[in-house]
């Protein structure tokens, strides 16, 4: 069978049992170089190249918007017409897509700060002249186009999340006291809680985002990650394993790591497609052999350090009803054998806890790392108190 005929239906991926029909994926790319300035965004080029080749190689709809306006961004990602007509073709307007997904590559700040790289009218800061947009502006614009609502939206933020670098462990003692843990790495928000709404931070909140003249380590380790699958595989674990990819990679000197943040609600379940570059006999080929991967790998994350010791408190809290007393001791061991300390309790006792554990973190009491909450009990969405939780006969909003 000929090359091209054989590899016509490659696409992303596609939907529960229908692999047959690959999912229609459009892939916008927003950039900001700026060029001209002193903080020139280095290898940005590279980025919007790799993703190009990484996305059409795989029959995606592929767009990338160089250093337009903030007024730009939002009125193209608010506005259906606007939307739909970048991608037409021929002048003929595009079916709705399946799966959108848009890159963000510019830099940012803390609290979903990004900016272009155009100076702005009214600077809030002096020291940063240049226009700012929001994370909540980017997805509560898309959220309201009423054709994209069953549509999965995949949205990557590169930019950076604040000015602390990770430091990579084992770390010396000189190292540690210049780059002390910035608490507010451990924040995790809640929104937007939407359906069909996938989020991927290149890192956590107030962590500096590593690129270097090759590109940004979000899209080096996105299209190796893509570019290396042997088998079909879902779309939240292949996400896991670009985070793996992120996490496994150090700056030049060993110091200093990145660990990205990703968050996902409800949504259709969805398969990225495989479709691994293959090895070229041609002399003159320049696959890179580590692209390749030819088993599968492990891809545990460690909780402790390579000398053994172990990171800030990992801690679980596991609520349950009556009807998942064994799952929630089998989730118990699960836990312990990560190192977490792990409780499990009544699901009544769910929000008196979590207030308990909040109010003792936010005091700076705290010396948690991460804190897992489980539910094992009956869901509602209820259309006026949003999901809740059901036990005997009673309902109680996740919100409180």
């Amino acid at each position: 069978m000929d090359k091209v005929e054989k590899d016509k239906d490659i696409s992303f991926g596609y939907f529960q049992n229908q692999s047959k029909n690959p999912a229609r994926t459009w892939v916008l790319v927003i950039h900001h170089e700026f060029k001209n300035t002193d903080d020139v965004r280095e290898g940005n080029q590279d980025d919007v190249s790799k993703l190009c080749s990484t996305f059409t190689r795989r029959k995606c709809r592929f767009k990338d918007l160089k250093s337009i306006t903030k007024e730009e961004i939002l009125s193209l990602l608010g506005n259906r017409d606007n939307l739909f007509s970048l991608f037409t073709v021929n002048g003929e307007e595009a079916e709705t897509p399946e799966m959108f997904i848009l890159f963000i590559l510019s830099h940012g700040a803390s609290s979903g700060t990004i900016f272009t790289d155009h100076l702005a009218k009214k600077p809030n800061d002096p020291n940063q002249p240049f226009e700012e947009y929001h994370t909540n502006d980017v997805w509560n614009r898309l959220k309201v186009i009423p054709q994209l609502q069953d549509c999965i939206k995949l949205i990557f933020f590169g930019p950076c999340r604040g000015t602390s670098d990770e430091i990579r462990l084992p770390a010396s003692k000189e190292i540690l006291e210049k780059n002390p843990v910035d608490d507010k790495s451990m924040w995790f928000s809640i929104q937007p809680n939407c359906e069909n709404l996938i989020i991927f931070y290149s890192t956590v909140e107030a962590v500096r985002a590593q690129r270097n003249r090759l590109g940004t380590w979000l899209v080096t380790g996105f299209c190796e990650e893509l570019d290396s699958i042997t088998k079909d595989v879902d779309l939240i674990i292949f996400l896991t394993g670009v985070k793996w990819r992120i996490c496994e990679k150090a700056t030049m000197n060993g110091a200093f790591g990145q660990t990205p943040q990703l968050q996902f609600s409800s949504h259709k379940k969805f398969t990225v497609s495989s479709f691994p570059m293959v090895e070229k006999t041609d002399a003159k080929s320049k696959t890179d052999p580590e692209l390749l991967v030819k088993k599968e790998q492990n891809r545990y994350y460690l909780w402790r350090s390579t000398n053994k010791l172990p990171y800030r408190r990992g801690r679980a809290l596991i609520f349950h009803d009556d009807k998942h007393v064994f799952l929630a001791k089998e989730m118990q061991i699960s836990f312990q054998n990560l190192d977490f300390e792990t409780r499990l309790y009544s699901v009544q006792r769910l929000i008196k806890v979590v207030q308990e554990v909040t109010s003792v973190h936010n005091s700076g009491l705290s010396e948690d790392g991460a804190i897992v909450i489980c539910v094992l009990a009956r869901l509602l969405n209820n259309p006026e108190l949003g999901l809740t939780i059901i036990y005997h006969k009673r309902q109680k909003s996740c919100c409180e």
